[in-house]
């Protein structure tokens, strides 16, 4: 998919779902016991902390260097993707090896294909750089 503008295309990743993140956490026994006062009642809730999980996850997988970037879906809620491509211009995206993509897809159980995303915030490689070359 490009973007709007000459052919630029959108970064690939894998979308982690909150819940895929979750079931991860507790497979791998990182999950905390989180407690609540209310009303001088103690509750506790067994959670599982999604950045903790995606950070063991990269680790096991030797991917220390891919990053989890926020995003919007077409609905307008947040979501996460690990970014595996930087986007741009076609002829010179990077891309992660694939031997680094396969271990990640296996650790995290992901089976479905990247998609092209928009991460929040996100510049495209080939724009000129606002307001840092300008003499004032």
């Amino acid at each position: 998919m490009a973007d709007d503008n000459n052919d630029i295309l959108l970064p690939l990743g894998y979308h982690t779902p909150l819940e895929l993140l979750r079931k991860y956490g507790y497979r791998h026994n990182l999950q905390k016991t989180k407690a609540s006062v209310y009303a001088n009642e103690i509750s506790q809730e067994t959670i599982v902390d999604e950045s903790d999980a995606i950070y063991v996850a990269l680790l096991r997988a030797k991917a220390e260097h891919v990053e989890w970037v926020a995003s919007t879906d077409k609905n307008g809620d947040d979501v996460m993707y690990l970014q595996i491509s930087g986007g741009g211009n076609a002829k010179w995206e990077w891309r992660i090896a694939g031997s680094v993509e396969k271990r990640i897809c296996e650790e995290l159980g992901l089976t479905k294909e990247p998609v092209r995303f928009r991460p929040d915030n996100w510049i495209p490689p080939c724009s000129p750089r606002i307001d840092q070359d300008r003499e004032l």
